[in-house]
This record gives structure tokens, C-alpha cells and sequence, in this order.
């Protein structure tokens, strides 16, 4: 048996790499920290992080449409951090859904390609 000690990345798909690029960094405040080289024949994925939060962008083939997620990629933080992502949302002008269930507070969007992005905090 074993144990994980840290999710270490989300990777997705995306239809134009810098455009993905720039609304992570400018939204989502991550920065750039890597760039995987082309040993896959995939592209340069670039890797995006906050912390120990990463997301991995895959440029996606021309010819292929990118299909979201099912689900949803979620990031935790703190209360502070929370209402400081509120008002960075609103500034940006990108529309969100507040949630505010029993154990945690949710902040829901969507990315350029439909991924649908969840801030939460456990600090209520």
C-alpha cells in the first residue's frame, strides 16, 4: 500500500495555448513555472502554479475541438485569500456563481475552453 503525498498537477487540454497562458496568469494569478519540451508530440505543455497548485496546459492539435471536463478543477484558500479572489473577479469582469454550502464557500467560472473553475474556502 501506499500513500500520495500531494496532488501535483491537473493537466488539460486547451485550443489556443496562449491565450489559456495569458487568462491563467491574468485570473487565476498563477504564474508560468515550467515548460515540458515536445516528446510526445504534443507540444510544450506549460505548467501554471500557485504554491503547490499546478495546471498543466496541453496545446490541442488544430484539427481537434477541445471537450471540457466533466467535472471541475478546484483550488482551496484561505478566507483572506477568498475575498481577495471576489474582488479580483470583479475587476477582471468575469461573472461567477457564490455558493454557500455547510462545510465551505464556493466562487464558480469558466475558463476560455469551458473548464469550469471552483475557489473554495473551509474557513466559514
Amino acid at each position: 500500500m501506499f500513500q500520495a503525498e500531494r496532488l501535483d498537477h491537473i493537466a488539460i487540454t486547451v485550443q489556443n495555448l496562449e491565450r489559456s497562458i495569458s487568462w491563467y496568469e491574468t485570473i487565476l494569478c498563477v504564474e508560468q513555472r515550467f515548460h515540458y519540451r515536445d516528446t510526445t508530440g504534443k507540444g510544450r505543455p506549460t505548467g501554471m502554479c500557485s504554491g503547490q497548485a499546478c495546471i498543466v496546459l496541453f496545446p490541442a492539435p488544430e484539427e481537434q475541438a477541445v471537450a471540457p471536463l466533466q467535472g471541475h478543477i478546484a483550488l482551496k484558500l484561505d478566507r483572506k485569500n477568498f475575498e481577495q479572489a471576489q474582488e479580483h473577479l470583479r475587476q477582471q469582469g468575469t461573472a461567477f456563481d457564490y455558493v454557500e454550502y455547510k462545510i465551505c464557500h464556493s466562487l464558480y467560472f469558466l475558463d476560455p475552453d469551458g473548464y469550469q473553475i471552483e475557489l473554495s474556502t473551509y474557513e466559514i
